[in-house]
């Protein structure tokens, strides 16, 4: 299906919006835990709250599976904005430290569920298309530039960061006819998940991941300990690598974008490397540059991973859950290894990791997970299911009669929860099945299906 391009444009927006609000609920609770934490505890901290993020990733693929009707989906995202709100406000107003570590945990949770939402509609909007990363990248860079802007001249972040989650809500459950979310509805058959791309993204986000938390982990110990400034004019640099990544991901089929993003960390390793600890502050800029493609990389990949997948609900967001998860369980013990082995062992270590890399990054499939296999290994579907896609081509079905078609063959629904599955209304969604009886030429649904079954018999 052919996404019109005010819904791609408002996909982008919307992830734009989230990623700015999700950064600024993160710093909040870095700095608040700052205020009333050691170093070494902020670093505990900001693990359990990034590992809260990655479960709420996945509970948005688990929740859609389990409550599939439209108004189940919306009350869960109201439910999940507004605890993020009020944990929000809890986070900046409250002074109790165990208090504030359930605030905080509970809104990075509640802003993982919400960019579970956003990731699925975006990867459904930009299906097939080769400007999906254009889009990230550009959007994702807005949000940056917007969290400098709002942390270098707003004396309190607290109002920002509601303002953005009241936008980011309102986007995800009140934006009209929800349009996203009709083009995002699965079709009735899919293909099974790919299991060999889709345990490629995983271990290479995951490896990827151990890399950049090398770095990750100190940098959030010395923000903490007030050594650097996080959020200085460096952090520009960041908006540069996400653009310029976004544009790789877009070239060749997304061929570019894994091996350039593997360059770019070996780059960050080896400069730093070369100049010396005396440059460390200097070298922040090339590693919020680099970060740009890691960024790029494990959420463009698996955007355009998810929509020929089984749950594409759940893989759109994966990413961002194995990044959430892996860096929970490396980033508090990195600054000891830091300490410990000083830059010269951390430098031998990510050396290891970009070799281990190598493979992993050699074996992901191009831009298509499809890609004709040898003659006698390719997949051959279900005979139903074949019979089906010849059926809808044979009566030239439009992609959402197609929808239609398969549910009143396939299930037992009424008209009403045929159209509310694919969030319609009742009367398109007659319109529909008057549309496909008129070309298939039957005048009920039985007939409809006798028809289907006789010709399936047919050699």
């Amino acid at each position: 299906m052919d996404t019109p391009s005010h819904i791609r444009f408002m996909g982008a927006v919307q992830f734009g919006v989230f990623f700015f609000a999700f950064m600024l609920g993160e710093t909040m609770v870095n700095d608040q835990a700052a205020r009333f934490f050691t170093p070494q505890m902020v670093n505990m901290v900001y693990a359990g709250g990034i590992a809260c993020t990655g479960l709420g990733c996945l509970s948005f693929g688990l929740v859609q599976k389990r409550w599939n009707t439209p108004a189940a989906r919306q009350a869960w995202l109201a439910a999940a904005g507004g605890t993020a709100v009020a944990c929000g406000a809890g986070v900046a107003l409250l002074h109790e430290p165990g208090w504030l570590l359930a605030a905080s945990f509970l809104m990075l949770l509640s802003f993982g569920y919400m960019g579970g939402a956003v990731h699925h509609a975006l990867s459904m909007a930009f299906a097939g298309r080769d400007t999906m990363g254009r889009a990230v990248g550009i959007s994702a860079a807005a949000g940056v530039l917007l969290q400098y802007l709002v942390q270098s001249l707003a004396q309190d972040m607290t109002v920002p960061f509601m303002v953005s989650i009241g936008l980011s809500i309102g986007l995800l459950v009140f934006f009209p006819n929800r349009p996203m979310e009709q083009l995002g509805t699965p079709n009735a058959s899919r293909p099974e998940t790919n299991r060999r791309h889709a345990a490629c993204l995983i271990l290479a986000t995951a490896l990827l991941t151990i890399l950049l938390s090398l770095n990750d982990g100190v940098v959030v110990s010395m923000h903490a300990s007030g050594q650097v400034a996080l959020f200085g004019p460096v952090r520009l640099f960041y908006c540069l690598g996400l653009i310029l990544a976004g544009f790789v991901a877009d070239r060749k089929q997304r061929r570019l974008l894994p091996i350039s993003t593997l360059f770019m960390q070996l780059f960050t390793i080896l400069l730093p490397a070369l100049l010396g600890n005396a440059l460390y502050h200097s070298n922040m800029a090339l590693m919020y540059f680099c970060s740009g493609f890691y960024v790029i990389f494990f959420t463009v990949s698996f955007l355009a991973f998810a929509p020929d997948t089984k749950d594409p609900a759940l893989w759109a967001s994966m990413g961002r859950a194995v990044r959430s998860l892996t860096t929970a369980i490396v980033v508090t013990p990195i600054p000891l290894l830091f300490a410990r082995f000083g830059s010269l062992g951390m430098t031998a270590l990510s050396c290891l990791l970009v070799a281990a890399l190598l493979p992993v990054v050699w074996a992901l499939p191009d831009g298509s997970q499809h890609r004709p296999l040898p003659e006698g290994q390719a997949h051959k579907p279900a005979s139903r299911e074949a019979h089906q896609i010849a059926f809808s081509e044979k009566y030239r079905l439009t992609p959402r009669e197609q929808e239609v078609f398969a549910r009143l063959i396939s299930t037992e629904e009424s008209i009403q929860q045929i159209a509310e599955g694919l969030y319609i209304s009742r009367r398109t969604c007659q319109r529909h099945i008057t549309a496909i009886y008129e070309k298939i030429g039957v005048r009920s649904r039985m007939g409809l299906y006798q028809l289907f079954v006789e010709e399936q018999g047919k050699p």
